[in-house]
């Protein structure tokens, strides 16, 4: 599925969240939501699986409230020099993040 398709398809409250090649998407939204539309895909022919996050939602939009204390707590332990080196998928600004979500939290 296109990044696109994924914006489409994508029922309330869950979201693309990961645009991991042309044809592969990482969404994200509460584990019911996710795993009921994984169904439907799959019923439909369209390859798509539940991931186990262990228990951590990196790619959702739940991470938003939590990623300033995050970041600020990792630049205790040498995170920051890190990702200075390394480009980090999930390092999107969480406040130019929300800005880009409709009202059902769909990224534009």
């Amino acid at each position: 599925m296109t990044w696109d398709e994924a914006g489409r398809r994508c029922p309330e409250g869950v979201v693309p969240a990961c645009h991991n090649s042309r044809d592969s998407v990482t969404v994200a939204g509460p584990a019911d939501s996710v795993a009921k539309f994984v169904a439907q895909l799959q019923t439909e022919g369209v390859f798509a699986r539940v991931v186990n996050g262990a228990g951590t939602a990196a790619h959702s939009y739940f991470m938003l409230d939590a990623a300033p204390i995050l970041k600020q707590r990792l630049q205790h332990v040498g995170f920051a020099s890190f990702a200075n080196k390394f480009r980090l998928s999930v390092s999107a600004d969480p406040v130019s993040l929300q800005t880009k979500l409709n009202a059902n939290g769909i990224i534009l």
